[in-house]
């Protein structure tokens, strides 16, 4: 785990000056504040990965595309269980049916095709299985890979110790910043905060691709929280 911090401070100050002479520099703090801004980060190796597999079956029949449709589906299923993955980590979702019309020279209509689509979400808590899972899923009939995230499953710990992170180098800084011109803080006047997270890493669209076992996963993902705080200065 590692902690880095930065900041940036912001004073507000007005400089006097009249006409076509500028008065010697004076600055002044607006209502008597000082306006600091404080960064926490925390950085920590991911724990599970995400994905979804599509599964798409066409054919003029509506159901001999259905059944080939469950019966993929059906198929992943049983690599999911085969991995020990709970039910309470994967779901289909996204079932869909339609009718793809095609037609000769925009004239004569021909034989069209029906388009079953389904797709299952998956979490998986072991990401160094992730590219033989895929692997599998894919063999067993998936034809649509839409997406892979590695993420962090209980990200909240790691945000609470970025905000307090984030807060103590604020009135730190605040503090030092006050005490350069003689002065300190007081109460705080208010206070923002702004959370953001290390994009997550996704892999791109795989059409029945293979060489899935060539993924490999990001060392660490990083949390950050900034906070924004008026003091009042003393």
């Amino acid at each position: 785990m590692k902690r880095i911090l930065t900041a940036i401070v912001i004073i507000a100050a007005v400089f006097i000056s009249t006409q076509n002479v500028i008065a010697e520099g004076r600055a002044e703090y607006e209502n008597r504040g000082i306006t600091v801004r404080g960064i926490g980060e925390i950085s920590a190796a991911p724990d599970v990965v995400r994905l979804t597999l599509g599964v798409q079956s066409m054919n003029a029949d509506l159901n001999v595309a259905i059944n080939d449709n469950n019966s993929r589906i059906d198929r992943i299923i049983n690599v999911i269980q085969d991995y020990g993955i709970p039910e309470s980590a994967y779901r289909t979702s996204n079932f869909s049916v339609y009718y793809q019309q095609p037609y000769n020279n925009g004239m004569t209509p021909d034989n069209g095709t029906y388009n079953v689509n389904n797709s299952i979400f998956v979490e998986l808590s072991n990401i160094e299985l992730i590219g033989g899972f895929i692997e599998d899923a894919l063999n067993a009939g998936a034809n649509q890979f839409y997406g892979l995230e590695y993420a962090i499953s209980n990200p909240e710990p790691l945000m609470k110790e970025a905000r307090r992170l984030a807060i103590e180098n604020a009135l730190e800084l605040a503090g030092e910043t006050a005490g350069y011109a003689g002065l300190s803080i007081g109460n705080i006047i208010s206070m923002e905060e702004q959370a953001y997270g290390s994009g997550p890493m996704y892999a791109a669209e795989m059409s029945a691709a293979r060489g899935a076992n060539s993924i490999v996963a990001p060392n660490q993902k990083t949390i950050q929280v900034q906070v924004t705080i008026r003091l009042e200065l003393e």
